[in-house]
């Protein structure tokens, strides 16, 4: 056997080197070559492999379950990074991100007015907005949107004692101004401690 000058255990494979060594010289010296290869391959199939993920994603359960877990646990350990990915990919794709949300957002509305027993009328809701009715929240802005003081996001959560009459209910639902329903989203009122003056 022919062995290697750079490793005399190893067999040679070419210009004196074993294939290791070989291998790790090619690549120190085509370093570019091989990165812009790659960045081919990877557009050639990108949607391949994009159908293959969503495939094994939606397939296997566990594997689901795997890989949400990781991310909520990158999420935790660098939050920063996680919100400005997350910032990122809405402006990159903000009709998709809209109609997920408006889908998100009609399937909740949806499972709780399955959950209320007498879901507010139109007619309460105007009254809640109406020309001269304050922000419940700041008490001096005209009140625009239908805020629901427990988010519906959160009912779910909640025990049964602190659930009221369902989360569409007319008890649940409050007159406010844009900048303070934006700011609250989905915390719980003891959660948000107000929006900030500008």
């Amino acid at each position: 056997m022919i062995t290697a000058s750079c490793h005399p255990s190893r067999k040679h494979y070419s210009k004196g080197l074993c294939i290791n060594c070989y291998k790790a010289s090619y690549r120190a010296a085509n370093r570019e070559a091989i990165r812009a290869y790659d960045r081919a391959a990877y557009q050639r199939h990108k949607e391949s492999r994009r159908q293959s993920k969503r495939a094994y994603y939606w397939g296997d359960s566990l594997a689901r379950e795997r890989i949400q877990a990781a991310a909520r646990r990158r999420a935790a350990e660098k939050p920063e990074e996680a919100r400005a990915r997350k910032t990122a990919w809405y402006w990159a794709n903000l009709e998709k991100a809209r109609a997920k949300h408006r889908q998100e957002a009609a399937s909740r509305r949806a499972s709780c007015a399955g959950r209320t027993a007498r879901p507010a009328t139109l007619a309460e809701r105007a009254a809640l907005v109406a020309p001269g009715v304050l922000c419940t929240y700041c008490r001096s802005a005209q009140a625009v949107h239908v805020d629901h003081f427990i988010p519906l996001s959160r009912w779910g959560g909640l025990p049964s004692s602190e659930r009221g009459a369902g989360p569409d209910h007319l008890s649940n639902l409050v007159g406010a101004c844009a900048a303070c329903n934006l700011s609250k989203g989905a915390k719980l009122p003891s959660e948000w401690r107000g929006r900030r003056k500008p």
